[in-house]
């Protein structure tokens, strides 16, 4: 990776860490501020205008398919297919990055702030609301394999298509979380901005190890 591309990535994680950082600490000490309670007031409402029985099933599945049970899974196979694939280097920064950061990180976050959820649930759901943990493993999850890919595909119509699902698909898990009424938008943004943070540092370090492997005759192969 070019220096100057690394550099942007860690420009843009640390601006995203920053603001999560303002963000916790406004729902820390200042829950009751009007910018807070106004910007979640807001989009809370919206949901609550739309709510349909159709659209709580779709939103319901949305969330099931990314609850920790089922990416757990997910994450497990694509790992295995990577390895079977020889890219282990891609193998090892999926696996870290959700067993550290989905996993590990936002369950300790979640103890520091120790937000409660909003009541009047629509699915079971259990712990603290900040930040959202569907909304940082699955942009986490498919940010990874959209970096990934991103070198192994060519063909720039099936990049930019991949792109532009896997943007609509991290908004609607966020959004899901927010119609189900078991997060505030707040928490989905944090979420969004810690998987942004992470992927932002931690990406630039995959390429120049994914360089230095292909530099040596690694067996990393483009197809």
């Amino acid at each position: 990776m070019k220096e100057t591309k690394a550099l942007y990535f860690r420009f843009v994680a640390s601006c995203s860490l920053l603001i999560f950082v303002f963000l916790g600490y406004t729902v820390k000490f200042y829950p009751r501020s009007h910018w807070l309670t106004g910007f979640d007031s807001s989009i809370r409402h919206f949901a609550h205008h739309i709510q349909s029985p159709t659209l709580t099933h779709f939103f319901k599945g949305i969330s099931f398919c990314f609850n920790s049970s089922t990416i757990i899974i997910i994450t497990v196979l694509c790992v295995i297919y990577f390895i079977y694939q020889h890219r282990r280097l891609e193998a090892v920064w999926l696996a870290i990055s959700m067993a550290l950061t989905a996993g590990l990180l936002n369950f300790l976050i979640k103890l520091i702030f120790m937000r409660q959820r909003p009541s009047q649930h629509l699915i079971h759901v259990t712990g603290y609301s900040f930040p959202s943990g569907h909304a940082e493993g699955s942009l986490i999850f498919i940010g990874c394999m959209v970096l990934i890919l991103w070198k192994l595909i060519h063909k720039q119509s099936i990049k930019w298509g991949m792109l532009i699902f896997s943007i609509i698909l991290v908004i609607l898990v966020g959004f899901s979380r927010i119609y189900l009424n078991v997060h505030y938008p707040s928490d989905v943004i944090g979420g969004w901005l810690f998987a942004i943070g992470w992927l932002g540092l931690t990406y630039p370090i995959f390429e120049h190890r994914r360089f230095i492997y292909e530099f040596k005759g690694g067996r990393y192969r483009e197809k």
